[in-house]
Order: C-alpha cells, then sequence, then structure tokens
C-alpha cells in the first residue's frame, strides 16, 4: 500500500493549504505534486515536476521545498530540469516539512539513504538518474555506492567527499570561514556569509534574506540546526568513491570557491570512469546565475548515455560473526546436543538479520556470514545478536567491513568479505569489531567506537586500522 494512501486526505489537504501551495509555472500548466513517504516511523515529505525519465535532486540543505517555488530563479531553473525529466526532491528528515530526526538518535547520512529510497519506493520508481549539489552530493554518493541498481547516472555538481577537515578549499567559502548556523542561522548576518561563499546573486536582496531567515527559524530547531552542522562537518564519504559503478559526471564552475575546481577535479579522479568539466560562473548553487550551462551539461549526460553498465560488484556491509570455543561445547554436549544448538542459533540469527533488514547470505558450520546496506545497521544487528545468543548460553564475536564486494549467485565474495572474516577472528567474546570505514560512514548514528590499534589482517596486504564498538 502506498503510504499516501496510508496517511489518508493528509498530502492532498497539505497540497491544498494556500501557506504551503507552491507558485503555478508555465510550461508544464501544472504545479509540483507533493506527498510522502515512510522510513520506520517517520515522514518523509517529497516534490514531484516535469516529466519523461525519472530523476533524483539531491539538493543542498537551505532550500526546502515550500520556499523553491517561491523565488523566480529558482523555480527558473527547476522547470528547466523539469523540462527534461520527472523530477523528485524532498525534504530530508529534520527539515522542512519532513518529520524531525529524533536528536537522541542523531542524523546520519546512511539514514538520509534510507530516506531517498523510501521515496522512490512510494513513487515506484526502480532507477533514476541523479542530479547532487554542495554537500547533498555526499548523500548521493553512499546512495550510489550502497544500492547501485537504483542509479542509472550521477552528475555531481560543485561537490565533496567529505564535509568538515583540513583541506579548507574543499569545505569552506572564500572567506575561510563557515557560519556558526546554530547561532546564526536565518538571520541576515548568516544569509550575507552563505550568499558570499555559495548562492552568489540569487541572495542579492535584503528581502530574499529575510524571507530565508524565515523559513530557517520556523522549520528548523537550533538543537537539530547544531546536529545537522555537527554531521555535515563530520561526514567523511571518500572511502566509497572507488565503489562507484554508475557513470559519473563532475561539474563546477570556474570562478566558484565552494569547493574551487581543483576539489571537484580531485573527486572525479577517485570515481572509477568519471568525467569532469568546469563551466563559466562563480556561483555554487546550480540554480543562482546562470544555471543553463550547467544545466546543459547534464541534459546531455543524462539523455545522451543509455545506463551503468551491468556490474555484479558493489558496495554493502559485511557481517561476520563466530561462536566462541565451539570445538569445546561440541566435546561437551555431543554431536546430537551440539546440533540442537546450532539450530537454535541458526533460527535467532535469521530473524534478527531480518529485523535489521539484511541478507543472511550463509552460515559457517559456527557462525554466519550476513550482508547489510548500510554500516551502523550492521553494528546494531551484531549487537543484538551478541544479546539474544547470550540467552542460549551462546558467546559470539562479531567482525565488520563496508567494502567492495561480488555477488556469486546466492554467495558473495572478494576482498571485502575476506577483511570482515578476518576482524572477526581477532574479536573476543561479546565483542564487535569493525574497519576505520565503519566509524567513518556511521557519523551521526550515535554508535560509539573505540580505537584498538593497527592490525594485519592474513592474507590482506597492508596494516589496518580497527575499532570496538562500545556496548551502551
Amino acid at each position: 500500500m502506498s503510504v499516501n494512501e496510508g496517511l489518508g486526505d493528509w498530502p492532498q489537504m497539505f497540497a491544498d493549504s494556500d501557506q504551503t501551495r507552491p507558485l503555478r509555472w508555465a510550461p508544464m500548466g501544472t504545479e509540483p505534486r507533493l506527498g510522502c513517504a515512510l522510513n520506520g516511523d517517520g515522514c518523509v515529505a517529497y516534490q514531484v515536476w516535469g516529466e519523461r525519465e525519472p530523476l533524483l535532486w539531491c539538493s543542498d540543505w537551505p532550500l526546502p521545498l515550500e520556499w523553491r517555488w517561491t523565488n523566480s530563479q529558482v523555480a527558473a531553473g527547476l522547470e528547466r530540469v523539469g523540462s527534461f525529466a520527472e523530477a523528485v526532491a524532498f525534504d530530508r528528515r529534520g527539515l522542512g516539512i519532513s518529520d524531525p530526526m529524533p536528536i537522541a538518535a542523531g542524523a546520519s547520512g546512511e539514514e538520509w539513504v534510507n530516506d531517498t529510497i523510501a521515496v522512490l519506493d512510494d513513487l515506484g520508481w526502480h532507477r533514476v538518474n541523479v542530479f547532487s549539489s554542495l554537500e547533498g552530493s555526499m548523500f548521493a554518493l553512499m546512495m550510489a555506492a550502497m544500492h547501485p541498481d537504483r542509479v542509472s547516472r550521477l552528475v555531481l555538481f560543485q561537490s565533496m567527499a567529505r564535509g568538515g577537515g583540513t583541506d579548507p578549499a574543499a569545505t569552506r567559502s572564500a572567506s575561510g570561514t563557515q557560519p556558526d548556523w546554530n547561532r546564526l542561522g536565518g538571520h541576515r548576518e548568516a544569509m550575507e556569509r552563505w550568499r558570499d561563499g555559495t548562492a552568489g546573486s540569487i541572495f542579492s536582496t535584503t528581502e530574499l534574506h529575510e524571507t530565508i531567515g524565515r523559513f530557517h527559524r520556523t522549520q528548523i530547531s537550533p538543537a537539530q540546526m547544531l546536529e545537522l552542522q555537527r554531521v555535515w562537518e563530520e561526514i567523511d564519504v571518500r572511502a566509497v568513491l572507488g565503489s562507484i559503478s554508475a557513470p559519473t559526471l563532475v561539474i563546477n564552475r570556474r570562478g566558484a570557491q565552494l569547493p574551487p575546481p581543483p576539489v571537484g577535479e580531485r573527486l572525479a579522479a577517485k570515481i572509477p570512469g568519471a568525467r569532469f568539466v568546469t563551466v563559466d560562473g562563480d556561483d555554487s548553487a546550480w540554480y543562482s546565475g546562470d544555471p543553463e550551462p550547467v544545466l546543459a551539461e547534464v541534459q546531455e549526460f543524462f539523455t545522451g548515455v543509455r545506463g551503468a553498465v551491468h556490474t555484479d560488484r558493489f558496495l554493502a556491509t559485511v557481517l561476520f560473526t563466530d561462536i566462541v570455543a565451539s570445538t569445546e561445547r561440541t566435546a561437551l554436549t555431543g554431536d546430537a546436543g551440539w546440533k540442537d544448538v546450532l539450530n537454535r542459533h541458526d533460527s535467532i540469527t535469521a530473524q534478527v538479520v531480518e529485523q535489521f533488514q539484511g541478507r543472511l547470505v550463509k552460515t559457517t558450520g559456527d557462525g554466519v556470514l550476513a550482508v547489510l546496506d548500510g554500516p551502523a545497521r550492521a553494528v546494531r544487528c551484531a549487537r543484538e545478536l551478541v544479546r539474544a545468543l547470550s540467552m542460549i548460553g551462546l558467546d559470539i564475536r562479531s567482525g565488520i567491513h563496508t567494502g567492495e564486494i561480488e555477488r556469486r549467485g546466492d554467495d558473495v565474495a572478494g576482498i571485502g568479505v575476506v577483511i570482515a572474516r578476518r576482524i572477526c577472528d581477532l574479536a573476543g567474546a561479546g565483542e564487535v569489531w569493525a574497519s576505520s570505514v565503519v566509524p567513518t560512514l556511521s557519523v551521526g548514528s550515535g554508535l560509539e567506537f573505540h580505537e584498538l590499534g593497527t592490525y594485519e589482517l592474513k592474507g590482506v596486504p597492508g596494516d589496518w586500522p580497527l575499532f570496538e564498538h562500545i556496548s551502551a
């Protein structure tokens, strides 16, 4: 059943509200259609417009759905997108008219990717072209790596693979400073600083500063703003770039400073087969200044390429578990008794993995191999397995790694699987160990990790920093 059906008349009443009705726009002679999708208990509000091939716009966050069609310059850019695509955009949870993200749970890139998939599923769209801009590109990159079957082509405009960090060219404005959004959010000074570093000509009037300020103050709380700022500063998806399989185009304006072209060029170099182009202009928001050079590149790329090359390689989070001291337990209980224990182990494990929306690939005699969509979900699954199996007297260890793996029928293989196996071998009873990629991609999830040091993994080149999840 569609989420919109489950919510009764809510979407239509919302669309009919005088306060939220977007402006009419001439080219298609219709208004954007408003809907909502459900991710867990949270509602994700989205808007659809245009026709032809499905396109997902992963937007830069200061643009709530309500505001986009009230500004003539932004509306003109969206109309142009709608001339060659049926486009969807949504308010991430915690922003705009989507449900808030619980502060205690924490916002995370993984949850926002899940929101994206929920929207596509609600629309019945399996594969889409993805157009992303500014920090929205970090979530687009995660989606393309974790769900390669859902992304036909990927365009990254003024994009980066990390939020904060030591590279000011990748994350800072021309003045070298970031606005303190928790203190200034929604006020004129914040808008002026965002204008100078990002959107440029679109914020050329005091009236527009104040309009955006009102939206920010009424649609996001100070605590949510602080949480989003923290995630923005800490998120780092560089580890997934080599797993992107969709044809990718990276676009930068030559004079833009957030980020400048060298950052885009380095980003493209790390994505297999990606192409990097520059266009005239100095605004970091594609809808600001003259959007036509940008959108001409986007349209040509989306309409001139047939789609992603089929691949059996994809990014996933691999979870291995192993029963501690299984040989000794077999000797104590005998073969028949141990078989009963293993049957109970397998049944509980299958239920827990399904609970966390993973796939149980196979049992390994005294453990399991499972694949999950995201690292935070895998860690929580492993921790629940430790708890549930302890209830029947079994101690397990767990190893987790997010990386590229290969699909072989119903099985999976590749170096990513080997790494997770080796990490599991090092863990102790009740411990959940992970590669360094896992805490990096789990920023904002509320999970805590303890750094264990650097280890050699049998059969895997190099030294590997490992982390342990700290149980609450």
